[in-house]
């Protein structure tokens, strides 16, 4: 579960060989609760929305 985690689960298979299955991204799922034009969330944008904060890394 995560924010625009296909690549993750690629990197993973190449670093370390391991598959990685059931991956949710939850950027649909924003797109489809939220209406509205369809956009590309990050995890930052995603809980600023949700919980009003901002994710600082």
């Amino acid at each position: 579960v995560g924010v625009a985690i296909a690549n993750d689960a690629s990197k993973i298979l190449n670093d370390y060989g391991v598959r990685v299955k059931g991956l949710e991204d939850l950027s649909g799922l924003a797109n489809r609760k939220f209406g509205g034009a369809p956009r590309k969330w990050s995890l930052g944008s995603l809980v600023e929305v949700l919980i009003c904060k901002e994710v600082s890394v």
